[in-house]
């Protein structure tokens, strides 16, 4: 049927000028070509469920374990599940052999908690979460909790082994980021990599954390040595910038005590020592 400009009394006038008979507007079928017979249906045909966006899909497909509205509503709120599906926490239905395959079937990943046996090619983590086998060892922590990424006996090519065990990707070796938990991937390194700093201490940060007034590299080196401080900040006698919150506050930020000198009166500090 070619698009025409005007449709019949008994028909529906597609968005791209197809014309179908009203009985097939809002019947859970896409009979335009264009989908638009279902959408903005303010009622759906007996024997139909209506999805949040105004699509209609039979009543059989409602709570059936697949997403067949395509926003998950007809999924959703299902007071029980049919045999053989699994209830999700946000009340949505999915196949029962989705439960602990490690995707996130559900949304909320209530599928993969509570685990007490993951399926066969997926790794069990100690927060009862099931992954894929391939997600171990491989830099992520897809757990959540780093266990797919500790006692890792060798990393991958690609990788660098923690201090911990744990397996991070080589490229976040020395970038100015923790992303080892004990720290250990911005220890002992050569040369940071370009736009960071290198402590004294070897660990290496962001220059952006250069002369801002916090000691990021814990050995203050970071904050030694600098020309000039930025705006909020104070300049000690030994060139070291420390925010001016901390300027005749009672304590020796500086280390030189240049910051407690030259204040008007004694600073009395309150609350708990």
């Amino acid at each position: 049927m070619s698009p025409q400009t005007t449709c019949k009394a008994n028909q529906f006038r597609c968005g791209n000028g197809r014309c179908i008979l009203w009985k097939f507007k809002c019947n859970g079928n896409y009979d335009c070509d264009d989908e638009s017979d279902e959408a903005d249906c303010d009622e759906c045909s007996a024997g139909y469920f209506k999805c949040n966006d105004g699509l209609c899909i039979q009543n059989r497909f409602k709570c059936d374990g697949d997403d067949d509205c395509g926003n998950g509503s007809d999924e959703a709120n299902c007071t029980t599940c049919k045999p053989r599906q699994f209830q999700c926490a946000n009340g949505k239905c999915i196949l029962g052999k989705l439960r602990c395959d490690g995707d996130n079937n559900c949304g909320d990943e209530s599928d993969e908690t509570n685990c007490v046996r993951c399926a066969t090619g997926n790794f069990q983590c100690n927060n009862q979460w099931c992954i894929r086998d391939s997600y171990k060892c491989d830099g992520y922590d897809d757990c959540g909790d780093g266990s797919d990424e500790a006692n890792c006996a060798t990393c991958k090519a690609n990788q660098f082994r923690c201090g911990n065990g744990h397996c991070i990707l080589g490229k976040l070796k020395c970038d100015g980021i923790f992303n080892c938990d004990d720290d250990s991937d911005e220890t002992n390194c050569v040369n940071c990599s370009g736009g960071h700093f290198q402590c004294g201490n070897g660990t290496c940060i962001l220059d952006k954390y250069r002369c801002d007034g916090v000691n990021n590299c814990e050995d203050k080196s970071d904050e030694s040595n600098c020309a000039s401080c930025r705006d909020g900040q104070f300049l000690c006698g030994n060139r070291r910038c420390i925010l001016k919150k901390f300027k005749c506050d009672g304590d020796d930020d500086c280390g030189d005590g240049s910051d407690e000198a030259k204040c008007g009166k004694f600073v009395v500090r309150s609350g708990p020592y």
